[in-house]
């Protein structure tokens, strides 16, 4: 009968509440290790570039060195260019301690102890376009108001968690109607519509169900007040997060195309001045100056694609769902767990 069913609905509600706060601590444990996990990779790779620099302004201070000796360069440049030095080896050894203490908040946020950590091989970034290109489907700006809504509405833990709950004070209510009147048909609770992405709540049919029975129009009115109203401003509050995620995305990948061009462009300077200098046209100075801002340049992309990876993070927490090639990042960690 009526009242069997509803009272099952409820223990449904209460069951599907439990397991989405089961669902909600999975997904706020998977971001924060993806966080660091991404932190720590880039950290590496960072300390790979500031590497670079410091042997090329090393190799310069050598050749500085040598220049003083023949008269070619004054006392003054060569304390200029032994400043630099100290101030990339001074950056490297910051990386590095910097990057123990994020290899250690990994293993916190893994929740093994740091020895056990220490033995995992976590493989570093091989590929920063994995990183960087986002799947075409995001890059149209259509799906800031269709797809991009639905995917949140649909997706996100704290919608489904208030849609429980009004499901569970909706069952109440319905079976205060059901003492009343045994007979009175169920309807579904809430409805997803496609055509405006957006969940509608049964209060309509609860109030004509109420009729000309004044407390129970009360008690429906305060339902509708309260939990839809909470529900309507935080689907709101949602789809404007998940649409300024999306935006800051593609912002953050088009700073990143930017600053690869100029990698390119100073890339392709270094190499032109490779070619000048195997051919003896200019000295090995004028070629490290040139590849000391190859390292300079490359350091500022990888910032940039750090930038993309974390805004990537950022919208996937959005609409609490992971964007394809995100789920390679962390089998590095889980699949080690496994062994």
């Amino acid at each position: 009968n009526n009242k069997q069913a509803i009272k099952l609905e409820n223990a449904q509600h209460l069951t599907g509440a439990a397991r989405i706060n089961i669902a909600e601590t999975m997904w706020q444990l998977r971001q924060r290790v993806h966080n660091k996990l991404l932190e720590f990779q880039f950290q590496q790779l960072h300390i790979e570039k500031l590497k670079q620099e410091v042997q090329a302004r090393q190799a310069m201070m050598r050749m500085i060195e040598k220049r003083v000796e023949t008269g070619y360069s004054t006392q003054g440049e060569l304390q200029l260019v032994t400043y630099s030095l100290l101030q990339a080896e001074q950056q490297l050894a910051n990386m590095q301690q910097q990057t123990s203490l994020i290899h250690q908040q990994l293993a916190q946020s893994v929740g093994l102890p740091y020895q056990s950590f220490q033995a995992l091989n976590i493989q570093p970034i091989k590929s920063l376009g994995q990183q960087t290109q986002a799947p075409n489907a995001l890059q149209q700006d259509a799906h800031t108001t269709s797809e991009l809504r639905a995917k949140a509405l649909l997706n996100r833990l704290d919608i489904r968690a208030a849609l429980a709950r009004y499901a569970a004070k909706e069952a109440q209510l319905k079976l205060e109607f059901a003492n009343q009147i045994p007979d009175f048909s169920l309807s579904p609770s809430f409805n997803y519509e496609e055509g405006i992405q957006f969940w509608s709540l049964g209060i309509n049919t609860l109030l004509k169900l109420a009729q000309n029975n004044d407390a129970m129009i009360a008690k429906t009115s305060a339902l509708r007040d309260l939990e839809a109203a909470q529900f309507d401003a935080l689907q709101t509050q949602i789809i404007q997060t998940a649409e300024q995620a999306h935006a800051n995305y593609l912002a953050a990948i088009k700073q990143e195309q930017k600053a690869l061009k100029l990698l390119q462009q100073q890339s392709g300077q270094t190499a032109t001045l490779k070619r000048s200098f195997d051919a003896g046209f200019i000295d090995r100075y004028e070629l490290t100056q040139s590849q000391i801002q190859e390292t300079k340049q490359a350091q500022i992309h990888l910032q940039s694609a750090q930038a993309v990876a974390v805004a990537k993070l950022a919208f996937e927490d959005a609409i609490q769902s992971p964007l394809s090639g995100t789920s390679n990042v962390l089998n590095t960690i889980t699949n080690e767990l496994k062994r």
